[in-house]
């Protein structure tokens, strides 16, 4: 790393310079304060639940209702997935970020305010928050990628990746007390506070390299700096180039993967499996402290599978992704035998097997929930064009395919659980996670556009 005539920080190719961890880590203090915003709800489940039936809504029908309210959030993440590309290219990274975490914390504040008495408002504070984490979930990890050469990047990313499951893990873990404690609004002031520290600290640390890791102006990462600063170049083209880095397959096909995984995975953390643990008699704490077991190992599952990403040969990561999805598969299987015995209204008993089962399974969804963001993320940036743009336009498609997998496995779980007995929830999660598993190994092996039938199509295409 040296020192610049303009001041700002150059990298040297193919070298990590010791900025890039303090960058790092105020860039993951900011994400992380999107899933704490994002997973304070489903611990609450004792409190939100019955303000909900108290606002009106059916009984019967309240698990949707509740499902909701973390599908509205993954609705407008979906929705600005592309946008924040081309925000990241209007107002740079670092307005960006800036941004969406003020986001975060605006929605916090609200809710605790006002959200907690008023559905209407609760749910205007989810969308609010919608919008910092649409923008958090493409503009984090390119401020990362930027500091990072392609040798250290999926480590790094992978560190990045324990975003969620730390987030996660924190709620599931510290929400249920303090709601016991202080009252369920303070979990809201608690987010809200956590993104403003966030927003300071990024505001202090983040600074842009001279030369990102991609040969271009990293503050064209997606775009060019605001205008008020005329030196902005346009080195990674117009809109119109942006939108064709679209036409790449293989980023799609790593979106369907994508998409495949969180509707599995998260939907099943946002909404199932918790709300059958307490069905299932156990408290909001007890459930949520065992449901936080499934993203608190990908703290270390993550960035394991970041360095397992570097060490692989490009043709041979496909296989990773592949790998774990079919571990996910294999933990369906547990699921079955998980469910007990009984109904909610007669009692419902676990045998020795259910709670086998169910720890089998819990280790399973855990680990793969970890290294499915350590292992995927890193492969954007490479499937892409070699580019900042090309970087932050492949984040874009996996954040739209997070939030649309997320939000509609948390409604189509949360509605599953609204059919059937508490006690057959197994079956119909079978149904659905089985095919979504199938379709996304065959997607992922097909994942290499360094073959050399790829490679011979390209030079084809370039002549």
């Amino acid at each position: 790393m040296r020192e610049a005539s303009s001041g700002t920080l150059a990298v040297e190719p193919e070298k990590t310079p010791r900025r890039a961890w303090a960058v790092l880590a105020v860039t993951y203090l900011a994400c992380v304060a999107a899933p704490m915003s994002q997973f304070k709800i489903p611990p609450l489940a004792d409190y939100i639940i019955p303000m909900l039936i108290h606002q009106g809504v059916d009984p019967s029908s309240v698990g949707a209702y509740f499902g909701m309210l973390m599908t509205c959030m993954t609705i407008i993440g979906a929705v600005l997935a592309f946008p924040a590309a081309f925000i990241c290219r209007r107002f740079g990274l670092k307005g960006t970020m800036l941004f969406s975490v003020a986001c975060l914390a605006a929605g916090g504040c609200l809710a605790a305010a006002f959200g907690t008495q008023n559905m209407i408002v609760l749910y205007a504070s989810r969308i609010i928050e919608g919008i910092g984490i649409g923008l958090v979930g493409v503009a984090g990890p390119t401020c990362v990628s930027i500091w990072f050469p392609e040798r250290t990047r999926g480590r790094a990313l992978g560190i990045w990746a324990t975003w969620v499951p730390v987030g996660c893990v924190a709620m599931f873990l510290v929400a249920p007390y303090v709601a016991i404690s202080f009252g369920f609004e303070s979990v809201f002031w608690a987010t809200g506070i956590i993104s403003i520290v966030a927003f300071v600290a990024f505001a202090l640390v983040f600074k842009y390299p001279e030369v990102d890791n991609f040969g271009g102006d990293p503050r064209n990462a997606g775009g060019a700096r605001a205008k008020s600063d005329p030196s902005a170049s346009m080195a990674t083209g117009n809109w119109r180039d942006a939108l064709s880095l679209l036409k790449n397959r293989y980023i799609w096909l790593l979106g369907l993967v994508f998409f495949c995984f969180t509707f599995n995975t998260l939907g099943i953390v946002n909404t199932y499996y918790n709300t059958f643990l307490t069905l299932h008699g156990f408290d909001s704490a007890i459930a949520s402290n065992i449901t936080s077991v499934v993203t608190g190992v990908g703290i270390v599952t993550a960035p394991l599978s970041g360095v397992v990403f570097d060490k692989l040969k490009r043709e041979h990561k496909r296989f990773l992704v592949a790998g774990i999805l079919a571990c996910i598969m294999v933990s369906v299987a547990f699921m079955w035998t998980s469910g007990g015995e009984g109904t909610p209204e007669t009692g419902v008993v676990m045998t020795t097997t259910s709670w086998i089962s169910m720890a089998i399974f819990l280790a399973l969804q855990s680990i793969c929930g970890g290294a499915g963001g350590g292992g995927m993320r890193p492969l954007a940036p490479m499937v892409m064009a070699q580019s900042a743009m090309g970087a932050t336009m492949g984040m874009a498609v996996l954040q739209f395919m997070q939030n649309l997998g997320a939000g509609l496995g948390s409604v189509i779980y949360g509605s599953v659980i609204d059919m059937t007995n508490v006690a057959t929830w197994a079956l119909p999660g079978n149904l659905i996670q089985i095919p979504v598993c199938i379709v996304a190994i065959v997607a992922a092996l097909m994942i290499n556009p360094w073959s050399k039938k790829a490679a011979a199509k390209k030079a084809q295409k370039e002549q």
